[in-house]
């Protein structure tokens, strides 16, 4: 150890440990054994400005892998995929981030004289490190943006999701790569860029070509039928997992919807138990609800109210919530093969419903809202989520629910401009909402006692309106696809309105003619 103090590094030494683990092909058959060597870098032994300084790397939006999915089916995109081999390892450490490792156990290093034990110095990246994934982001950025920048190559960097990188070659063909850390999802016009982009990256890092049918743990199948191409996607493995990990708590009887009918979860439906909520803890309540919350977020929306409930009692959960929790997954099991779809015919421009309800949780006073935004006739972005402010009327929630959907609008329209997406000149993108003084308000100069207090940030949806963003237009409440976000509906309308919130319905409706001025 006096000579690394020597060299300059001040650090304590963190220790190493080996991980073993069974790799498997998507359908299930052995791949391979793998053990890893890893840093225990928890805070135990790393420590912000002694090991390392930032941490921060950026993370893709589940819903650009998504707008991907429906724009490889709308217009004819073809697909390639390829895992980055041992992805962390080929950053360098910096010379000021260079630490003293300990050999994992049973592997330790002695002095044959003193009997000292030996340290390493660590040079290069690895597993475990918490700025591991910034220095390998870094440098995986810099390399994709300096080689396809030349020899007639364009490639920039999105604005909108910083994973997704946009290619365009010598003949002016497009390709775009959406990057998960290791993982590479390639759609393009032509299978050839999109392999020789593949190519690059394999004489830098080495890579493995993967079934662009899977990504992530999300099976993403496109058939074609009658002249109509579809693409499907699903987590049934993940959610078949879930279910046999809970599968001697969930009821027994058949589950037909996502969430108890009528139910509003909240804290003061039972009186608080410390040692109740512990063990539910204990029993897997918190890995429950993040499973439930990982398929709402990727092809599960109809769930994405209940996951929202489930989550609010995180910390201190209750034997109802328990019991809410596997509701949800027994649905989500008897669901599994569903998820959600787009389709070649389907509509190529964005559409939006939007919805909020008007029953409070009464520990805070705040409703429910919801949102879901469409293009090829499936959902490209949702949300189902408990407003940040009280509202004071169904007028007041509504509005505010179209303002933060008008957020992603917003998103979703910025993100196409940037990837050369047609979006129609002078078309602002249908709002469909079912309540008249919210599109009034958004629509007009309108002051009233029923509106003067409305907070300044909410405006957006006006502002937007007044951009020619979007275009709020009255939908029949029987027709809102999004209220089944914003409250637990009985099983007659789940049915009627979750399919066609999956995009696994008909052709949703032509949105109706906007007001006239």
């Amino acid at each position: 150890m006096a000579e690394i103090r020597g060299l300059g590094i001040s650090a304590s030494a963190v220790p190493m440990q080996l991980l073993f683990d069974v790799k498997y092909h998507p359908d299930g058959s052995l791949d391979k054994y793998k053990v890893r060597e890893v840093v225990q870098g928890h805070k135990g032994y790393m420590r912000r400005g002694e090991h390392f300084f930032n941490t921060f790397s950026a993370s893709p939006s589940c819903r650009t892998t998504r707008l991907l999915q429906a724009l490889t089916i709308g217009t004819k995109l073809v697909r390639h995929a390829w895992d980055i081999c041992t992805a962390y390892l080929w950053a360098e450490v910096r010379p000021d981030e260079r630490i003293p490792i300990r050999y994992p156990k049973d592997l330790r290093r002695y002095d044959p004289e003193t009997k000292e034990e030996l340290y390493a110095i660590l040079k290069k990246n690895c597993y475990g490190m918490p700025q591991a994934d910034r220095r390998y982001t870094q440098l995986r950025n810099k390399f994709i943006l300096e080689e396809f920048n030349k020899g007639g190559w364009k490639c920039s960097k999105s604005r909108q999701d910083p994973c997704l990188f946009i290619f365009t070659s010598p003949k002016g063909n497009r390709s775009f790569v959406i990057i998960h850390t290791d993982d590479c999802d390639g759609h393009g016009e032509l299978l050839g860029d999109l392999k020789y982009i593949a190519n690059k990256f394999h004489e830098r890092f080495k890579i493995k070509v993967c079934d662009p049918r899977f990504m992530l743990g999300i099976q993403r199948d496109i058939t074609t039928e009658k002249g109509i191409t579809r693409m499907n996607m699903t987590q049934a493995d993940f959610i078949k997992t879930t279910y046999l990990t809970f599968k001697d708590h969930c009821p027994t009887r058949d589950i037909h919807t996502p969430f108890p009918p009528g139910m509003v979860l909240h804290g003061l439906l039972e009186e608080h138990d410390e040692e109740k909520s512990k063990e539910l803890i204990k029993r897997g309540y918190q890995s429950l609800a993040g499973s439930i919350l990982w398929a709402a977020r990727n092809c599960y929306p109809e769930v994405s109210l209940g996951a929202n409930m489930v989550c609010r009692l995180m910390s201190r959960p209750t034997e109802l919530a328990w019991k809410c929790a596997l509701h949800t997954l027994k649905y989500l099991y008897s669901q599994m093969h569903r998820g959600i779809q787009f389709r070649s015919d389907g509509n190529p421009q964005p559409i939006c419903y939007y919805d909020a309800s008007n029953k409070a949780d009464p520990c805070d006073g705040k409703s429910q809202y919801g949102y879901v935004i469409y293009l090829y006739n499936g959902p490209i972005v949702w949300s189902s989520k408990k407003h940040n402010h009280v509202g004071l009327s169904s007028t007041h929630n509504e509005y505010m629910s179209l303002s933060q959907a008008s957020k992603d609008v917003e998103w979703i329209r910025q993100i196409l401009i940037e990837i050369g997406y047609p979006l129609k000149k002078q078309s602002a993108t249908p709002m469909l909402g079912d309540n008249d003084n919210a599109t009034l308000y958004a629509r007009e100069d309108l002051i009233t006692p029923g509106n003067k207090f409305i907070i300044q940030d909410y405006h957006y949806a006006k502002e937007c309106v007044e951009r020619g963003i979007t275009c709020p237009r009255r939908v029949d409440t029987k027709a809102n696809i999004s209220d089944i976000l914003t409250k637990s509906v009985a099983r007659p309308i789940h049915d009627k309105l979750s399919p066609l919130l999956c995009g696994l319905g008909e052709i949703l409706d032509r949105p109706p003619d906007p007001p006239k001025d």
